[in-house]
């Protein structure tokens, strides 16, 4: 039987692999995290006797490969209103308590095929990059600063191009109906001399002066690569998705990366022991291609779909090929 870990409500890359599942006759289940938190549904786990039944379905003998998509995320719980003060503090403790219940069901079930395996979903932006240079792939010049004054060294050192972005993940900030995120932005020079002489660690980048941007979806040492060319260049923003609102300025196009570049990138996927994600080039105009980074959990539905790659596809008969006792992480 397949398991699939994912989110409670939709999410675009799930639900096209589900119907694709449903299609094909597949046996599988699907759990969530609210699903663990929920009143309504049966949990029975035997740790001692390493047993595990979900709604009455053995999950150490009966699942032998699992999905993993978008699992973790904050339980909303119902609580009394009368204990107001004490709900944020019951709700994060609740939280705690189910994050460490999924740890263990992940270890119960290390021993099964796994889609990305769980170890790994969280991969540290600056490990990838380090990882990524030492086996010999072109990223841009990266460095985490804290001051002024070595910001504009950095500055200089990279022909006055340079671009900031989160170390890991900026979500949304809401305030006064409005919501906020942290996109990759250019830094100028004035707006470094305007800036404190001191400030939070951050990561500054190279900026790599691209022809365009290629979004390839990696799965078991495959590759689905899009090219997405910007048409307007007074539009051409340099963190892509900034562009997705105005679509009738973007061409997405099948890509094929060169072979001596997708070789690098299965040695690096490999190092970093992923069998699937999302991955970022730029290709420059002298048909240099830089390595920007790898989500393993990444989104991949837009450009597939617009390039007929049919990625869902892809995934449920990947699924279904490693729905088998034999085959094993």
């Amino acid at each position: 039987m397949i398991l699939i870990l994912t989110y409670q409500h939709y999410e675009q890359g799930t639900d096209a692999v589900v119907e694709w599942l449903l299609h094909q006759k597949e046996e599988f289940i699907k759990i969530t995290i609210d699903d663990l938190a929920s009143l309504k549904n049966d949990l029975d786990i035997d740790v001692t006797q390493n047993k595990i039944f979900y709604k009455g379905i053995d999950l150490i003998n009966d699942i032998h490969v699992i999905w993993y998509r978008r699992f973790n995320k904050k339980v909303e719980l119902q609580l009394d209103e009368q204990c107001e003060k004490l709900n944020s503090q019951l709700e994060r403790e609740a939280n705690v308590e189910l994050s460490f219940l999924a740890d263990y069901l992940f270890t119960a079930l290390q021993g099964k095929k796994w889609m990305p395996n769980y170890k790994n979903i969280d991969v540290n932006k600056l490990e990838v990059t380090a990882e990524a240079h030492s086996l010999g792939i072109l990223v841009p010049k990266t460095k985490i600063l804290k001051s002024k004054s070595s910001l504009l060294d950095f500055y200089q050192d990279c022909n006055e191009r340079i671009i900031t972005k989160p170390i890991h993940h900026s979500g949304y900030f809401v305030r006064d109906n409005f919501a906020y995120s942290a996109y990759t932005t250019s830094i100028t020079k004035n707006q470094i001399l305007e800036g404190n002489e001191t400030f939070f660690p951050s990561l500054f980048q190279e900026r790599v002066e691209g022809d365009f941007e290629i979004r390839t979806f990696f799965m078991a040492n495959k590759f689905y690569s899009t090219a997405i060319l910007v048409n307007d260049n007074s539009n051409k923003n340099v963190d892509i998705k900034l562009n997705y609102q105005n679509k009738k300025n973007i061409a997405w196009v099948p890509y094929s990366l060169p072979e001596e570049y997708e070789a690098n990138l299965i040695k690096l996927m490999h190092h970093l022991q992923l069998n699937t994600g999302s991955i970022d080039t730029i290709k420059t105009k002298d048909n240099k291609y830089y390595f920007l980074e790898v989500n393993p959990v990444g989104q991949y539905s837009a450009p597939a779909q617009r390039c007929n790659y049919n990625v869902e596809r892809e995934i449920a008969s990947w699924l279904a090929e490693n729905n088998n006792p034999c085959i094993k992480n």
